[in-house]
């Protein structure tokens, strides 16, 4: 009797706890202080695993399920993207529907599942909700207009960057009759100048993102996570406008906003730490870039330029051990960041053998979810056939039989005396293919960005 009761003292405790955290978003879908503090409070009450959920509340799944819906969207604001889908997968298990197949009566809960989708990089998913999503609510436009808005952004996200642009104009036109300051209005604008950097129109991107700024400068605290995120942006463009100065001046302010703002393991902030390490660097500041990033997988970078290749690897195979468990295998973070550095660290520091096995696995999960000619999968190739080409040479050099100078070996590589010389082959093939169906696309691309 005493354990029953126990129990039901638990369940109710959950109840309550869950309620309270669950009101503190009732009726508000932006980005407030508080919910950074509440994040450890989320994981420990939804710690609890979905057994216990039915049995603390057998009679009232409904009410049970609305409580988890807006404690997800504190996990969303907090960017606990893993136990966000861990949170998704159990209500719709619960409420017996299918994820992929939005119906109307649940659109919100749909919407949360897109959002998530696009930022653990389940780009192709998150596609296929949005789309239907927006056929539902076709005659509705405010609602539709933030449908397409997210899956501009998912287009953009599964490398259709015209689907995105065309899309985003679209809303954006329509938006602009809005009042200047309407945060729909300036997140579609933001978006869009996003997608114009991806394309190579930094002067475009850096003119809609100085006014989104300004704008930001008079309606968000220094804090709020948008005003921040479109700073980011403008950096990048100024950064990659030709305007470094600029572009350390901003975002040097927005990594100190973060410092204050974010957990050190937040997306968000390790974005503009990443960003103004590359901006430091470029500069030749390779030191202040060292010490701003001791926690940031950039730092490998940094270590190779600086010629300290030993210690590259050891700090990345901890990173990439992290976005093991926090990422999806397909995330383009945890592939083009991680994985591909973590890969030409291992180069850097002549471990050729570890560099082929990532790199191989890369190239599969390319081959597997992106077209043929996109530039991430071009690279993916072109970074497998570098790794194949160093594994020769240091075959080569093992035997005595290595005479040529390095570029020699680079270009043409004796694939011959090289175990690796059928893949060197292919790799080299589909490089050259792809590379001539569209130079420019792969060119603009080959450099990774951070996405937020």
């Amino acid at each position: 009797m005493r354990e029953r009761q126990d129990e039901t003292q638990t369940g109710q405790h959950w109840k309550l706890a869950s309620s309270i955290l669950a009101l503190s978003h009732f009726g508000c879908r932006t980005w407030m202080p508080y919910h950074t503090q509440l994040r450890p409070h989320l994981q420990s009450i939804l710690a609890t695993n979905a057994k216990r959920h039915r049995e603390f509340a057998p009679n009232s799944k409904l009410a049970n399920i609305q409580t988890l819906f807006h404690c997800g969207w504190l996990l969303r604001y907090s960017r606990d993207d893993p136990g966000l889908k861990n949170l998704l997968q159990h209500m719709f298990r619960e409420l017996g529907a299918d994820p992929m197949c939005p119906t109307a009566d649940l659109l919100p809960l749909y919407e949360l599942l897109s959002q998530n989708l696009n930022h653990l990089g389940r780009c192709k998913e998150a596609v296929t909700v949005l789309e239907n999503i927006v056929v539902i609510q076709w005659k509705n436009l405010p609602s539709r207009l933030a449908s397409e808005h997210e899956l501009a952004r998912a287009y953009h996200e599964n490398g259709q960057p015209r689907q995105a642009a065309k899309l985003l104009e679209n809303v954006v036109e329509v938006r602009e009759t809005l009042p200047e300051d309407d945060p729909c209005r300036l997140a579609s604008q933001h978006e869009l100048a996003h997608i114009y950097r991806a394309n190579g129109q930094f002067v475009e991107a850096v003119r809609l993102l100085k006014h989104i700024v300004s704008v930001g400068e008079t309606t968000l605290t220094e804090n709020h996570p948008d005003r921040l995120a479109s700073e980011h942006e403008l950096a990048c463009a100024y950064r990659e406008n030709g305007q470094p100065k600029e572009a350390v001046q901003l975002l040097e302010r927005v990594v100190c906003v973060g410092e204050r703002t974010f957990s050190d393991d937040h997306p968000d902030r390790l974005a503009s730490e990443h960003e103004l390490a590359a901006a430091y660097h470029a500069e030749g500041k390779v030191k202040k870039a060292v010490q701003l990033l001791e926690h940031v997988h950039e730092l490998a970078r940094v270590y190779r330029a600086d010629k300290q290749v030993k210690r590259a690897p050891q700090l990345l195979e901890q990173v990439v051990r992290i976005g093991d468990e926090s990422l999806n295998e397909e995330h383009p973070d945890r592939l083009a960041s991680e994985r591909g550095e973590l890969a030409r660290a291992y180069l850097s520091a002549g471990q050729t053998s570890r560099a082929v096995t990532i790199l191989e696995r890369v190239a599969k999960i390319r081959e597997k979810t992106l077209d043929e000619d996109h530039p991430s999968r071009v690279e993916a190739k072109h970074d497998l056939l570098s790794a194949y080409k160093a594994q020769a040479d240091e075959q080569l050099g093992k035997n005595g039989l290595n005479t040529a100078t390095p570029k020699e070996r680079y270009l043409d590589p004796p694939a011959e005396q090289c175990n690796s010389k059928k893949k060197a082959h292919q790799a080299r093939k589909s490089v050259r293919v792809a590379l001539k169906a569209n130079v420019r696309k792969a060119a603009r691309y080959t450099m990774f960005r951070w996405r937020l």
